[in-house]
């Protein structure tokens, strides 16, 4: 039970790979960085360099439409922005992270249903639930291994 759990935190990071990343650059750009007065003329490499040391805790994201819309917090984002990196590496030359990547890349925008993905790629359905669930557990392990404690 515990590891369906850390495959569907996964799957939600894989899903919104993209709110993710815009949420971190946009979160990055309107950082000041701690320890600058208010009073002080910063110095502007000093400040983009201290915006990069400073790690990102969370960011938010929305997901949906209208009514329907909900706000998702991230804990540790670009630690997981680094685990779905390594996650597509780790599969980069097989069959699993080809169909991963295309079920994933668009998802928000233009999402495909896995049976679409499963038949354009020459696999059965169950043969696609199978690789998703081995793509994720690896990433749940990966997370494991960066430090990512809350699933």
């Amino acid at each position: 039970m515990l590891v369906k759990h850390w495959q569907r935190v996964a799957e939600t990071r894989f899903k919104y790979q993209k709110k993710i990343e815009e949420a971190v650059g946009e979160a990055r750009t309107s950082r000041r960085p701690l320890g600058l007065k208010d009073k002080l003329k910063p110095n502007p490499t000093q400040q983009d360099a201290l915006k990069e040391l400073v790690v990102l805790q969370k960011v938010s994201i929305h997901i949906g439409r209208g009514r329907h819309s909900f706000e998702l917090t991230i804990s540790q984002p670009e630690e997981w922005l680094a685990v779905i990196r390594e996650t597509y590496a780790l599969y980069k030359d097989s069959p699993i992270g080809q169909v991963m990547h295309k079920y994933y890349e668009n998802y928000d925008g233009r999402h495909v249903q896995p049976e679409v993905i499963s038949g354009l790629q020459g696999v059965s359905r169950q043969t696609f639930y199978a690789w998703r669930n081995e793509f994720l557990s690896d990433a749940a392990i990966i997370a494991a291994q960066h430090g990512i404690k809350n699933f």
